[in-house]
């Protein structure tokens, strides 16, 4: 993921990476980070565990899950789980981008002022 999101034209502040729905939340919080970018199949359960608990504990913070299977029910149930949109891969980083861009808020940890801080869950790198 990392590839696709930042580079020179990049709109997108990575802040941090995880690997579990416990270390997101730690990322979200240490970072003050306005997104998260999630993949799904990490595996699903464990996706769904971390928007659940991003979700309650920072209810303005955007989620985006991506994931090379986003059927329709496994959509459904994402967006259920509290995500705000689902992108299928393989992306581009301009679809990463606007994603993030839409789900952004002034309520969010950095004021809504800059680029979106995003955070990685699912094994991407991230600076």
């Amino acid at each position: 993921m990392r590839p696709v999101i930042d580079g020179d034209d990049a709109k997108v502040i990575l802040v941090g990476e995880a690997a579990s729905s416990a270390a997101a939340i730690v990322v979200v919080e240490e970072q003050r980070a306005d997104a998260v970018i999630l993949d799904v199949q990490m595996p699903v359960s464990e996706g769904l565990k971390a928007i659940t608990s991003l979700r309650e504990r920072y209810p303005q913070l955007g989620i985006v899950v991506c994931s090379f299977d986003l059927d329709p029910p496994t959509v459904e149930l994402v967006l259920a789980h509290g995500a705000d949109t689902c992108l299928a891969k393989p992306l581009r980083r301009s679809e990463v981008h606007n994603a993030l861009g839409s789900v952004r808020s002034y309520d969010r940890p950095n004021g809504g002022h800059g680029p979106p801080l995003a955070a990685l869950a699912g094994g991407a790198t991230a600076r």
